[in-house]
C-alpha cells in the first residue's frame, strides 16, 4: 500500500508539473498524455510516442511522454528542461494539420522554435533526428521552474542505478565509429556510423540515434 502511495505522488507530480507548463508556454492547448518511466532508450533523458495509448471506450489515441530515470539525478533545471522538450514535441505534432507517418525531422526547425518559445535552446545533429537541450544563462527559464516549486512538490524518485555523465566519458562516447540507432515504434536497435539515414521497413519509421545528444534527451 505505501509503495502504490508513492508511485501515485510521483506520477502526479509529474501531471501537475505538465499542466503548469501547459498553461505557462501553451496556453493550456496540449492534449493529454500518458506518462512512463523507462529505461529503454538508455542514453535518453525523455521520450515523445505519439498516439501510442488508448483507453477503453475511447477511440482517440494519448501520447506518450517517457522519461528515463537513470537521469533524475541531474540538476532540477536540467529534469525540467527535458520534461518541456517533450512537451515541445508534443506541441509540435498537436499543431499539424496532417500528422506524420513517420519520424523524419524529428527535431525539425519548427520544434526548435517551439523550444526557443520556452525559453530553451534546441540543437540538433546534422540529419535532425536527435536533439538536445540548452539553458540559456538568461535565467528566464530557472525564474519559470523557480515558480513551481515555490506553490508544487517535484520528483523524488531516481534510479539505484543513476550515475552522473562524466564530461570527459561522454565526449570520448561520442568519438565512437558506431552509435546506435533505435526505432521509436517497435524499439528495435541497429547500430552503425554516425548520421545515417535508416529507415525501419516494418514500421515505417526513421531510426532516431540517440548517442549524439549532449545531454541525453530525444
Amino acid at each position: 500500500m505505501g509503495n502504490n502511495a508513492r508511485d501515485t505522488r510521483e506520477y502526479k507530480a509529474l501531471q501537475t508539473a505538465y499542466d503548469f507548463f501547459n498553461k505557462k508556454f501553451f496556453k493550456g492547448e496540449l492534449p493529454e498524455v500518458f506518462f512512463l518511466f523507462d529505461y529503454h532508450v538508455k542514453r535518453a533523458g525523455g521520450f515523445f510516442a505519439p498516439e501510442k495509448m488508448i483507453y477503453d471506450n475511447d477511440d482517440a489515441a494519448t501520447h506518450v511522454v517517457c522519461l528515463n530515470p537513470d537521469y533524475l539525478y541531474r540538476d532540477v533545471y536540467e529534469v525540467f528542461g527535458t520534461l518541456v522538450h517533450e512537451m515541445c514535441h508534443v506541441a509540435e505534432y498537436h499543431g499539424k494539420e496532417k500528422k506524420p507517418s513517420n519520424t523524419r525531422n524529428y527535431h525539425s526547425k519548427v520544434w526548435q522554435d517551439i523550444m526557443t518559445s520556452c525559453f530553451l535552446i534546441g540543437e540538433v545533429n546534422a540529419t535532425r533526428t536527435s536533439g538536445s537541450t540548452r539553458i540559456p544563462e538568461d535565467g528566464k527559464f530557472k525564474a519559470v521552474v523557480d515558480e513551481y516549486l515555490k506553490s508544487y512538490e517535484w520528483l523524488t524518485v531516481k534510479s539505484s542505478d543513476a550515475v552522473k555523465i562524466d564530461p570527459v566519458k561522454l565526449k570520448k562516447a561520442k568519438a565512437k565509429n558506431k552509435v546506435k540507432y533505435t526505432c521509436p515504434s517497435c524499439g528495435s536497435n541497429v547500430w552503425g556510423k554516425p548520421n545515417l539515414s535508416i529507415l525501419c521497413k516494418p514500421c515505417g519509421e526513421e531510426y532516431i540515434c540517440l548517442e549524439s545528444d549532449e545531454e541525453g534527451e530525444d
